[in-house]
């Protein structure tokens, strides 16, 4: 979830009225929108499990933890409103090829970290993810809303935010299994610093493998939505200025508190679904055994 420019779209997604090729591209793309959304779904809340991955790995406090939300989502506020102003440069199409690259790069930087179990390096590698995942939401809702009649806009941006949620739902439950593993934590005293750093690139090794899977996946999506680069030739998105974005920010008060409401859900949501579990351990709590479960 970002808090993204607001970018209005003006043309009918087939502007002849015939089912050429215009109307077959936008069909095209309107098939693979629904899947980003399948996609960003999954990649945004698989984040929840790397927090619980590097806590045992790196010996971290909940505090350290939850550095991974942090460098994945402040890369929200840093690239939203430059990523509409690209947009309003490349469009639509084009924007979505750019943050697919930008996503692929950023998940094959997991492979260096992994191999020096490094975890700013990881904490590196969120926040580039974060910032390919930011230019590739801020062209979604508008490129939903273009690829057919305005009329029937919200009923295709609400079915869009389904596919979302199968993500959401299929991508974790499948990375639990890829990127936790039954592996045992190690007793941090007793071992050597050799046997930690071993312990940590072995850990790793899965996490770097499924990044490295999910950049190819993403330079794929790329190759396609660049073959059809053309299609919303016809939709130009409206410019986007730096100074007009920032004025509403500090001047219009709707805007002000509409940004603290998204800030203060996003924080609630994603901070419960990083920590329930480990709260839930607590011996004070319920004394869930995290391992068994």
């Amino acid at each position: 979830m970002a808090l993204t420019p607001n970018v209005a779209v003006s043309a009918d997604p087939n502007p002849s009225g015939e089912p050429g090729k215009s109307g077959g591209g936008t069909r095209v793309v309107l098939i693979l929108a629904f899947a980003v959304f399948f996609l960003l779904g999954g990649v945004t809340n698989i984040n929840d499990l790397l927090v619980g991955k590097f806590k045992p790995m790196f010996h971290l406090t909940h505090a350290q933890a939850n550095l991974v939300q942090m460098a994945f989502f402040i890369a929200y506020a840093a690239f939203s409103i430059p990523a509409g102003i690209v947009m309003s440069k490349l469009g639509y199409i084009r924007t979505f090829v750019l943050g697919f690259v930008l996503v692929a790069a950023a998940a094959f930087l997991f492979v260096p970290a992994s191999a020096a179990a490094s975890y700013p390096g990881f904490l590196a590698a969120l926040f580039c993810i974060g910032a390919g995942i930011t230019v590739l939401q801020v062209a979604m809702n508008p490129v939903i809303t273009t690829l057919g009649p305005v009329e029937t806009s919200h009923s295709r941006l609400t079915f869009a935010q389904a596919f979302n949620s199968i993500g959401v739902f299929l991508m974790v439950y499948g990375g639990a299994t890829l990127l936790l593993g039954d592996s045992k934590p190690i007793d941090a005293e007793t071992a050597s610093e050799a046997q930690i750093q071993a312990y940590r690139v072995a850990e790793g090794a899965s996490i770097g493998t499924a990044y490295m899977w999910l950049g190819v996946l993403m330079l794929v999506i790329a190759a396609v939505f660049w073959m059809y680069r053309s299609a919303l030739d016809h939709a130009k998105a409206d410019d986007v200025k730096l100074e007009g974005t920032w004025g509403l920010l500090t001047h219009n008060r709707r805007v002000q508190l509409g940004a603290l409401c998204i800030f203060a859900y996003v924080g609630a949501e994603v901070a419960i679904g990083s920590n329930l579990i480990a709260y839930l351990g607590e011996p004070s709590v319920m004394g869930l055994d995290i391992q068994a479960a």
